[in-house]
C-alpha cells in the first residue's frame, strides 16, 4: 500500500475489547477530520490482521471491513466479527476512493488510527438460563437455589465440559464435600428473541425526516433508511423487510436483507434500500417488518402505515417582461397583468407616439407570434417570455391647413372652391370663384392674413396653402348704365348753289346741305355728265 501525506486525521472514540469471542460482532466507532478541509470525504476501511499464537509458525491473514456513512462525513463506526480463535491487531485507515473488496494489489492511503489488539476464544457459557439445577438428595431442599454458586472456568473451554464447571454451596447447612447429591443438566430452553425498530427515515432532496414525512415535494426521489436494534444479551444477526406503496396501493419497492454480520447487544444495524420516484400526490405507505434467527425468521419488530405525504407541486408560473425600442417610441398595453399560469393567453398592442410607427415583435427565447408585424399580439404562457416591441421613425405628415370664406354683404353670392375640403396640406393651389346673384356684382377679395391674390378685382383667384386662410368675397350692388348721347347729325353732302346731274337728271344742294332732284333731262344734263 502506498502511503501519501497525511491529509486525515482519525481518532478511535471506542475501541475494541481486549478480549473476545467467536461470532460476536464488535463495533469500532471514531472520527474523522480532514486537514484544512481539503479534497473530497475519504472512505474508512478497518484493517485486520489475524495471528494465531499457539502455533510455532507465523500465520498472518490480512482483512479489510467497510465502514459507514459512505463516505465518511464526520463519525464513522465499523463492525468486526471474528470467526476464528486468534490474536487480531485492527487499525482503521482512509483511502480517497472506495476499495473493491477482496482488496487485491497497492492503493493508496491518506490517514491511518492507531493499531487495537483483540485476542478471541471459544464461545463463553455466559447464558445461565440455559442451565439447569436439580437436587437429588433430601439434605438439599430444592427450592433453596438461592445459595448455589455456578462459574465458568475457562472461557476457552466450551461449557459442556462439566470438568470446567465450578460449584460452590454458601450456607453452612448445605456442607460442600458432598456434592455428589447435586446433578447438573444442559437443556435447551426456547429463546425469546428481542429486537426493536429503533429509527426510520426516508431521505429526499439531500434531506431525511423521521417517518412519516409531511410535504415531501411530488417529484422527489425518496430512500428508505430503517435502524434495528439487538435487545437480547447476545449478538444476533437483524434482518429486514419492507414494502412501499404508492396512493393507488402499487408497490414501488419490496426490499428484504439480512446483515452481513451480527449486531451485538444493544447496538444498532442500519438498513438502507433503493431510491424510488415519489411521483404521485397522496399518502404513501410502508410495512416494516424487523427479523432474527435467519434460518427460521423471527418478527422482533413491525412498523405498518404512512411512509408520507406527497403534496403536487404548485402549478407552473411564468413572467412577461416587455421592452420599447427605441425607447419612447411607444407602448404596449398587456391584458391580463401578472402573474400567469402556465397555458394562459396574453394579449400586447403595442401603441406607437407621434413620429413613429409599429414595426415588428422581437424578444427571447423565440415563441409563437415573434417577428409578427402586426400591432396586436396572442401569447400563449408557457416559459418566461421576454418580448421586444420594436417601432421604427417615420417622416412628419404634411402641415394641415384650413381655408375660409365669408360673403360681404351675406347673401348677396357665393364661392366655390376647387377643391373643396375641410383641410388643403401645405403647398396645395386651391381655386376660388365668386358668384353674385341677381342685381349684384363681384366687388374685390379680402381676409387675413394677407394672402397672394388679396385685394384683386377678378372674380376668380388661386391661393397657394401655406397658412390657415381667411378669406372675404365682397359684392356690391349692379349700377344703372346712362343713357346714350343722341347722335351726331351726319355732315353735309353739298354746298347749298351746288348742281351736278345724275346721267341726264339734275340735282340741286339744299338749304340743309342735301341733294335734292331737280329735273330730267335738264339741258345741263343733254351730254348725260
Amino acid at each position: 500500500m502506498a502511503e501519501l501525506e497525511a491529509l486525515v486525521k482519525i481518532e478511535i472514540t471506542k475501541p475494541l475489547p481486549e478480549t473476545g469471542t467467536i461470532g460476536d460482532t464488535y463495533k469500532i466507532e471514531g472520527t474523522v477530520k480532514m486537514f484544512d478541509a481539503i479534497g473530497a470525504p475519504p472512505w474508512v476501511y478497518a484493517e485486520v490482521r489475524r495471528k494465531e499464537w499457539w502455533k510455532p509458525e507465523i500465520i498472518e491473514e490480512v482483512s479489510y471491513e467497510r465502514g459507514f456513512p459512505i463516505p465518511v462525513t464526520g463519525n464513522f463506526s465499523i463492525d468486526f466479527k471474528p470467526e476464528k480463535k486468534s490474536d487480531y491487531e485492527v487499525t482503521v485507515i482512509a483511502t480517497p476512493a472506495p476499495l473493491s473488496l477482496p482488496v487485491v494489489g497497492v492503493f493508496p492511503i491518506t490517514g491511518k488510527s492507531d493499531m487495537v489488539k483483540l485476542r478471541v476464544a471459544e464461545e463463553m457459557a455466559t447464558d445461565i438460563k440455559n442451565i439447569s439445577i436439580s437436587v437429588l438428595g433430601l439434605a438439599f431442599p430444592a427450592t433453596d437455589l438461592k445459595n448455589i454458586i455456578i462459574d465458568v472456568v475457562g472461557p476457552e473451554f466450551p461449557s459442556t465440559d462439566l470438568r470446567n464447571i465450578n460449584i460452590s454451596v454458601i450456607g453452612p447447612e448445605f456442607p460442600t464435600t458432598d456434592i455428589k447429591n447435586i446433578k447438573i443438566a444442559l437443556v435447551a430452553v426456547p429463546v425469546e428473541y428481542r429486537g426493536t425498530i429503533s429509527k426510520k427515515e426516508l431521505e429526499y432532496n439531500e434531506s431525511q425526516g423521521t417517518i412519516p414525512v409531511s410535504n415531501v415535494p411530488q417529484g422527489e426521489r425518496g430512500l428508505v433508511h430503517v435502524w434495528g436494534r439487538n435487545d437480547m444479551a447476545i449478538s444476533q444477526k437483524l434482518g429486514i423487510r419492507w414494502i412501499v406503496k404508492d396512493p393507488n396501493g402499487i408497490v414501488v419497492e419490496d426490499y428484504q436483507d439480512w446483515e452481513f454480520g451480527t449486531t451485538g447487544p444493544g447496538d444498532d444495524h442500519h438498513f438502507i434500500g433503493g431510491r424510488f420516484d415519489l411521483n404521485k400526490s397522496g399518502n404513501w405507505t410502508i410495512s416494516i417488518s424487523l427479523a432474527m434467527n435467519p434460518t427460521s425468521p423471527i418478527q422482533v419488530a413491525s412498523y405498518n402505515g404512512s411512509l408520507c405525504t406527497v403534496k403536487a407541486p404548485p402549478p407552473a408560473e411564468y413572467t412577461l417582461e416587455v421592452t420599447i425600442e427605441p425607447p419612447g417610441a411607444g407602448l404596449v398595453l398587456v391584458s391580463p397583468k401578472a402573474p400567469y399560469s402556465a397555458g394562459e393567453v396574453v394579449t400586447l398592442v403595442a401603441t406607437p407616439n407621434p413620429g413613429y410607427e409599429f414595426d415588428h415583435w422581437g424578444g427571447w427565447p423565440a415563441y409563437p407570434g415573434i417577428g409578427s408585424t402586426s400591432s396586436t399580439l396572442k401569447i400563449t404562457m408557457t416559459a418566461n417570455w421576454w418580448v421586444v416591441a420594436a417601432f421604427r421613425e417615420v417622416a412628419p405628415p404634411p402641415a394641415q391647413y384650413t381655408l375660409g370664406v365669408t360673403i360681404e354683404p351675406p347673401a348677396t353670392g357665393y364661392v366655390t372652391k376647387s377643391p373643396s375640403k375641410a383641410k388643403y396640406s401645405a403647398g396645395e393651389v386651391v381655386t376660388l370663384t365668386a358668384h353674385p346673384y341677381s342685381g349684384y356684382e363681384f366687388d374685390h377679395w379680402g381676409g387675413w392674413p394677407p394672402y397672394p391674390g388679396v385685394g384683386s378685382t377678378s372674380s376668380s383667384i388661386q391661393i397657394t396653402m401655406t397658412a390657415n386662410w381667411w378669406v372675404v368675397a365682397a359684392f356690391r350692388k349692379e349700377v344703372e348704365p346712362p343713357p346714350e348721347p343722341p347722335p351726331e347729325p351726319p355732315p353735309p353732302e353739298c354746298t347749298p348753289g351746288d348742281w351736278k346731274c345724275v346721267r341726264y337728271d339734275l340735282y340741286v344742294c339744299s338749304a340743309e346741305g342735301k341733294w335734292v332732284f331737280s329735273k330730267r333731262d335738264a339741258p345741263q344734263c343733254q351730254f348725260g355728265w
